[in-house]
């Protein structure tokens, strides 16, 4: 996940330059840190403006080794 991390690096790239990329597997989290990075005028240091990949819980099945 992104969390406050997002928030201080793009406050960091602000001051410096550059861009974050960020990703966040909750929709509803990504959202607020969005919100937030918008309310603190840091959304447009945030390369895509916060992403959600769309991901899925993983299979707890053991994994099978390759040979």
């Amino acid at each position: 996940g992104c969390g406050q991390s997002t928030v201080v690096f793009a406050a960091w790239v602000r001051q410096r330059g550059g861009r974050v990329t960020s990703y966040e597997h909750d929709p509803q989290y990504a959202d607020t840190i969005r919100k937030q990075l918008a309310a603190c005028g840091l959304l447009a240091f945030v390369r895509g403006g916060m992403r959600w990949p769309g991901l899925r819980p993983a299979s707890s099945a053991p994994a099978t080794p390759r040979r």
